[in-house]
C-alpha cells in the first residue's frame, strides 16, 4: 500500500484507489470535483482516514452525505476531523449537521455556497443536536440561511469565539437570540441586510465581544419603530472591543457618535471608506476596501 499524508483529489488524476491507500495513517483529505463517484465514496473515504484532522471539499458532490454517515439504530462513525471547509458541494442542512455530529473534536467550520436552509426546523427536532463542543470558530457565506436558522446555529457551540456570517438575509436575527453568546470574541456579520435594532440586538447578547464587523447592513437611516432622536437610540456598552467596523451601514453623524459612546476609548473604529486608502488598496498597498474575497485554493 501506498503511504501519503494528504490524500488528494484536487489536483487531477491520476486518482489513488481507496484500497491502494494506508487510510489510516492520512492526515487530511482534499476532494475535489473528479476523483471519486459519488458522495457515497467520498464518504466511505472520510471514514476509512481514521486519523485525518483536515477536510476540504471543492466543487465536489457531497449531496445525501448524511445518509452515508448514519449506520442506522443512532450510530455513526466517529471521524478525527479537527477543521473542515466545504465550498460548493451540494450539502444540505441535514448533510451539515450529520458531518458536525461524526466530529466531536472538530475546532473549525466554514461553508461556503452551501444549501443549508431550513437548519433551524432540524435542530428542534433533533432529540440530541451535535454537541459542538470543541467548535472554536463558525464561518458561513451565502448559505441559504434564514435568521432562525443562523440563530440555532450560532447557539449550538457552547465555546464559539470566532463567527463569521456573510451574504445572507438575516433579517431579524438580533431579537431571536434566547441565549447570551458568552464566549465570542469575534463577530462579522456581513452583507445581511441587519438593521439598526438587529445589531442592537446581537451586540447585547455578546458581552465579551473583541472584534466586530458590520459592513455592508443598513444600520442607520432612522428605520427605528419609535420617534425618538438618531442620537438618542442606545447602543450596548462593548466594554471589551478592541476594533470595530461599521462601514457602508448608511449611519449619518449623529448615529456614528452614539456608536463610539458605546465603545471604550481605546478601540479602533471605522465608519467611512476612505478614498485614499481605497487607491492604495487597488495598488496592492492597504485596506479600506470592501471587498471580500474566498479563497478557493487547497491550501490549508
Amino acid at each position: 500500500r501506498r503511504f501519503c499524508r494528504v490524500l488528494n483529489d484536487g489536483h487531477g488524476p491520476p486518482f489513488a484507489p481507496l484500497e491502494r491507500i494506508a487510510a489510516p495513517l492520512v492526515e487530511a483529505v482534499h476532494f475535489g470535483k473528479d476523483g471519486r463517484a459519488d458522495s457515497k465514496e467520498r464518504a466511505q473515504v472520510l471514514v476509512k482516514c481514521k486519523r485525518a484532522v483536515f477536510f476540504l471539499g471543492l466543487y465536489s458532490n457531497l449531496a445525501g452525505l448524511s445518509r452515508h454517515l448514519d449506520w442506522g439504530s443512532g450510530l455513526f462513525p466517529c471521524l478525527n476531523l479537527r477543521r473542515l471547509r466545504v465550498r460548493q458541494c451540494s450539502l444540505t442542512a441535514e448533510d451539515a449537521l450529520q458531518l458536525l455530529r461524526c466530529a466531536p473534536s472538530l475546532e473549525a467550520a466554514v461553508f461556503v455556497g452551501e444549501h443549508l436552509g431550513g437548519m433551524e426546523a432540524l435542530l428542534m427536532e433533533e432529540r440530541e443536536p451535535p454537541p459542538c463542543s470543541a467548535l472554536r470558530c463558525l464561518e458561513l457565506t451565502d448559505c441559504g440561511l434564514s435568521a432562525e436558522d443562523a440563530a440555532g446555529l450560532l447557539q449550538l457551540p457552547p465555546n464559539l469565539r470566532v463567527a463569521h456570517l456573510h451574504a445572507m438575509d438575516l433579517r431579524g436575527l438580533g431579537q431571536l437570540l434566547e441565549s447570551s453568546l458568552s464566549n465570542l470574541q469575534t463577530l462579522r456579520v456581513l452583507d445581511c441586510n441587519l438593521s439598526g435594532a438587529d445589531a442592537r440586538g446581537l451586540l447585547a447578547q455578546c458581552p465579551r465581544l473583541e472584534v466586530v464587523d458590520l459592513c455592508g447592513n443598513t444600520l442607520g437611516g432612522g428605520a427605528e419603530s419609535d420617534d425618538r432622536p438618531r442620537s438618542a437610540v442606545a447602543w450596548p456598552r462593548m466594554r471589551h472591543i478592541r476594533r470595530a467596523d461599521f462601514r457602508h451601514c448608511s449611519l449619518e453623524a449623529e448615529e456614528e457618535d452614539a456608536l463610539r459612546a458605546a465603545l471604550p476609548a481605546g478601540a479602533v473604529a471605522e465608519f467611512r471608506v476612505s478614498l485614499a486608502s481605497s487607491s492604495a488598496g487597488a495598488g496592492g498597498g492597504g485596506g479600506g476596501q470592501h471587498v471580500m474575497f474566498d479563497d478557493s485554493s487547497d491550501e490549508e
